[in-house]
């Protein structure tokens, strides 16, 4: 188990750090994006397309939505009367707010992507000649 954490981890600093290197002269894919958005979450996905707006709102969104579940499984745990709807309003808060963050997390980096394509594909295009390369 620790080994796989660790391989994992080392793999998600890889793609971190080697983001900046690739996106210098090729135009990416959005697919390793929206994966590291969705699976561990938390931005990191936008944080490797160099998209720090959209990182820093995903992380604090996850941050948010994650206390506001574990805030409600605690009131529910140390519930003591018969107030059941405290629990169920931060279990329901939450869980929308994690339900739209991962929603925008795999939409924003596809449409970001778009944008930046289309516009090194105006820096990549010469004259008749159209010069694109994919990496993933």
């Amino acid at each position: 188990m620790k080994r796989m954490i660790i391989t994992f981890l080392t793999f998600i600093i890889f793609f971190i750090i080697s983001a900046p290197v690739f996106s210098e002269t090729k135009i990416k894919s959005p697919v390793f994006s929206v994966i590291f958005n969705t699976l561990p979450g938390f931005g990191i996905g936008s944080y490797m397309q160099n998209d720090t707006q959209t990182g820093h709102i995903l992380l604090v969104s996850d941050i948010i939505s994650t206390a506001t579940i574990a805030g409600g499984g605690l009131l529910y745990y140390f519930n003591t009367g018969d107030n059941i709807l405290e629990p169920i309003a931060c279990f329901s808060i939450g869980g929308i707010l994690f339900v739209s963050t991962k929603i925008f997390g795999i939409i924003n980096p596809i449409r970001y992507n778009k944008n930046k394509n289309a516009s090194e594909l105006k820096l990549l295009t010469t004259g008749n000649n159209v010069i694109i390369s994919y990496s993933f």
